[in-house]
């Protein structure tokens, strides 16, 4: 059994696959904040929930920097230097345990939908995320980009680009969900705060498609086509014939990333 493990900044969701690549088990819980409390969690939600004998490998997703097995920088639950999968082996002895960058896996999770040789996965949740991906793989020189600490200019001043672009940021900003705004304005302001980073980097990063997920992928339908018009708009014409779309399943995307990956290194 392969196990799956989304970590958020709000949420865990552990999901088993089989041989076969079918579900086996599926459970959500609160993320802990103090990174012991991770661990122990987890542990005890894995022996509680999925047939311990039968789990062969454990691919564990987290924002943040990541470097051979350790959370570098996560400013969000103050993970600094956490040596998260030195923990988690010692709860599973003879498991293997991979870590790796949320954003990447949800990149190898939603490139299969398209048909583009440079795919970039945008997450638009509590902070914004991207992988990048090329002929199906993550472009290694990529995997610590941190694409929402890009600036952005506000009043004169910079500002973090996922303060004001984020799912967070819209929630703090408007006191409701995607779900609960119809109001194009609203959305138009919305495409404008999201464009203008997307306006800052893809000269440089040159995506055939941008596939959003995250919280805010769910409403791709609301802002979609008014992000696209800011894009042409502002975004140099060789770059700016980017197609944009939604995650097929924003909640699993990452899920799907941390299967194939396990694919992957079950091959090493």
């Amino acid at each position: 059994m392969i196990l799956t493990v989304d970590t958020g900044g709000t949420k865990t969701l552990i999901v088993g696959f089989s041989e076969d690549g079918s579900v086996v088990g599926e459970v959500k819980y609160p993320t802990p904040r103090d990174r012991e409390e991770y661990v122990e969690v987890l542990a005890r939600t894995v022996r509680e929930k999925f047939a311990m004998e039968e789990i062969e490998m454990i691919v564990i997703a987290t924002p943040g920097m990541i470097e051979d097995g350790v959370i570098v920088k996560y400013d969000k639950l103050e993970w600094d230097g956490f040596r998260l999968v030195e923990q988690v082996e010692a709860e599973f002895p003879g498991v293997r345990v991979y870590l790796e960058n949320d954003t990447n896996l949800g990149g190898m999770g939603v490139a299969k939908e398209v048909e583009a040789r440079r795919v970039m996965y945008l997450t638009l949740s509590t902070g914004i995320g991207m992988g990048m991906m090329e002929d199906g793989k993550l472009v290694d020189g990529l995997r610590r980009a941190e694409i929402g600490k890009i600036t952005v200019k506000r009043d004169g001043g910079a500002v973090i680009w996922e303060l004001v672009a984020s799912g967070k940021a819209f929630y703090e900003k408007h006191g409701k969900f995607g779900c609960d705004i119809d109001d194009e304005a609203v959305w138009r302001e919305y495409a404008e705060d999201v464009g203008e980073g997307l306006a800052m980097t893809l000269a440089v990063l040159q995506p055939e498609v941008i596939v959003i997920g995250g919280s805010m992928g769910r409403y791709v339908d609301k802002f979609g086509r008014f992000l696209k018009e800011v894009v042409q708009r502002d975004v140099w014409p060789w770059f700016s014939d980017v197609e944009i779309v939604a995650a097929r399943n924003p909640d699993w995307a990452v899920i799907e990333g941390c299967y194939e990956y396990a694919k992957l290194r079950r091959a090493d």
